[in-house]
Order: C-alpha cells, then structure tokens, then sequence
C-alpha cells in the first residue's frame, strides 16, 4: 500500500507534483519495485541547475558487479569496496610553473615552495583550488 498524501496522488505521481511546486529538493523511496531518486538541484534565475532523474530497479543491478556510477554515489564505507573520496593531486603554479602534491582534504593553506603563491584554501571538506592552477590525480 502506497502512502497517500493530502492531494489524493500516490507515489512517484506525488513527488513529481511536490517537485515541480518547489516543496522537496531531494526525495528517496523504496518500494517493492526498485528505488527511485529524484534530485532537480536548485533554481536559479536561468533555470534548474545540474538536475537529474534516475531510476534503478533493483532486480536490474548485478550485485557483485554494480555500475562505477552507482558505487561512486554511494558513502564511502557502504560500497562493496570501502574506498576513500580523497586522493592526492600533482597542482601547478600558475606563476612559476613549480608542481606541488597536495592532498585533496587538505586543511591547511598549501603554497608554492618557491614564489609563495597560495595554491589551495581549506573548506569543510574538499580543499578549494586557487583560480588558473591546474591539477591532476595521482596514482591513475
């Protein structure tokens, strides 16, 4: 039995109505035929930005081989894999081209070793690279 809400429609019929009048940003249901979620970002004068609509049953998903996509949207300790979401980067100063490895969760301010140019700035998580430095993973 589906949970009905005040207008009368049931499911995914809801969400749609209560997406589209702005009331839920984010919603997740599982039921007994797979799991829906319905992510639309957020509104900004132009539009919606980076909105997205997946719907995976679950009868469909191999379980000892689930898609990259789906393992990656997944917390870090409940992939079938526990893997960390942080890494080490090789960033290039913009100014004299020196490269300097730093971590990507790093939480202190890391400058360059010769022209002592800010490279990246602590935030709550990821560390936010300075404009025009340029950067690439290591270890791939």
């Amino acid at each position: 039995m589906m949970p009905s809400t005040s207008s009368g429609l049931h499911g995914e019929a809801a969400a749609m109505k209560n997406v589209e009048a702005g009331l839920l940003r984010k919603v997740k249901r599982q039921g007994e035929e797979g799991i829906v979620v319905l992510n639309f970002g957020t509104w900004s004068g132009l539009g919606w930005d980076s909105g997205f609509l997946l719907w995976v049953l679950q009868n469909d998903i191999d379980l000892l081989n689930p898609p990259a996509e789906l393992e990656k949207r997944k917390h870090k300790l409940k992939r079938l894999v526990q893997s960390p979401n942080s890494f080490f980067m090789d960033v290039k100063c913009q100014g004299c081209f020196n490269i300097t490895t730093v971590f990507s969760h790093s939480q202190t301010v890391v400058v360059c070793g010769n022209c002592q140019t800010v490279l990246c700035q602590p935030t709550g998580g990821r560390a936010r690279l300075t404009e025009g430095c340029s950067f690439r993973k290591k270890g791939d």
